[in-house]
């Protein structure tokens, strides 16, 4: 008579030796897993920073936003006023609230380190300054620690962000009141 040879090797209730069909699936979902982990650490990395700029962005918005309603507070105090804008040393906030303004929207995104977040400039009558496109009469702590640039209000109301640190510093130290002495800034 001829033995059929068993299916499995070894003798019958003998243990395989290997991997158990579980330990292989464990390992093949860890594996996996550890993967995707890598891959979504790569992906955060290289999201983070534009997040970062995306922010700075939207701050930056929102800064502009407010330098336009404080701009269009200068004018319309300035009709009120018999074409007047706010002397020197006056207290902004307090001055144009009643048209809307208030003490946050001088707090600017990134404070400076030193000094206000923005400087106002007297420009007297408003109806006097010769070219009021060109005029400063608002603007961002040179110090602030904006990356997208700095803020400047003109005496036509225009808000404009400048880049480059050189041309705003040749703006701001180019500044002039209306009787043609150069600005200087006070701080308090």
């Amino acid at each position: 008579m001829t033995q059929i040879p068993p299916l499995m090797p070894g003798p019958i209730g003998e243990k395989k030796k290997g991997l158990s069909t579980g330990a292989i699936v464990g390992i093949v979902i860890g594996g996996a897993a550890a993967v995707l982990l890598i891959c979504g650490g790569l992906l955060v990395a290289l999201m983070l920073p534009v997040l970062g700029t995306a922010r700075q962005a939207a701050r930056q918005a929102v800064a502009q936003s407010n330098l336009r309603v404080v701009s269009m507070a200068l004018t319309t105090y300035a009709m009120d006023n018999n074409q007047w804008l706010p002397e020197e040393g006056a207290n902004l906030a307090a001055r144009l609230a009643p048209y809307g303004v208030s003490s946050q929207m001088f707090q600017g995104i990134d404070p400076p380190p030193v000094g206000p977040m923005y400087y106002y400039v007297p420009q007297g009558r408003i109806d006097r300054v010769n070219y009021p496109a060109t005029t400063i009469v608002l603007y961002e702590n040179p110090q602030s620690l904006s990356k997208l640039g700095w803020s400047v209000v003109f005496v036509d109301g225009s808000v404009h962000t400048i880049k480059d640190p050189a041309q705003y510093r040749m703006m701001i130290d180019g500044i002039t009141l209306p009787d043609g002495t150069p600005y200087t800034p006070h701080t308090k």
